[in-house]
């Protein structure tokens, strides 16, 4: 077996690196989007059924965050976690803690 090159084994530790901070990235984002879902099913048991627009004028930490990044993470819990449910009214979309 022939060993490696130098450049070979830089490359390598290099796509290693690479892969770690990638990982590292992910885990971080989703131990981000845990905290924003726990806020809003907090924000939701407070005040009950609420658009995503009047969940961001509630909740400062919302209201940093765009439209779609809130309808994303309330679209995850409905559809994966399945503790928010959605009702449509007057072609408004409502969300509330099941």
């Amino acid at each position: 077996m022939i060993p490696d090159s130098p450049e070979e084994i830089e490359r390598k530790r290099k796509e290693e690196e690479k892969r770690k901070e990638e990982e590292a990235k992910r885990r971080a984002s989703m131990t981000e989007i845990d905290c924003i879902k726990e806020l809003i099913l907090d924000t939701l048991r407070l005040y009950g059924p609420l658009t995503v627009t009047e969940l961001q004028n509630k909740d400062p930490e919302f209201a940093k965050m765009s439209n779609q990044k809130n309808s994303a993470i309330l679209r995850l819990l409905t559809e994966n976690d399945r503790k928010v449910t959605r009702t449509v009214k007057d072609k408004k979309s409502y969300f509330d803690v099941v």
